[in-house]
């Protein structure tokens, strides 16, 4: 999952920021991500 998600906000043109893990539900984490536009 973590490729997909990758691979998603470079296309896009980000940068991922800060990852803040808001929550675990047994062995899943969820959480915010904080992404910024990339100036080329």
């Amino acid at each position: 999952m973590y490729q997909v998600v990758k691979e998603m906000v470079d296309k896009m043109g980000y940068e991922v920021r800060l990852v803040r893990v808001t929550k675990r539900v047994h062995e899943a984490y969820f959480a915010q991500l904080y992404l910024s536009k990339v100036c080329i």
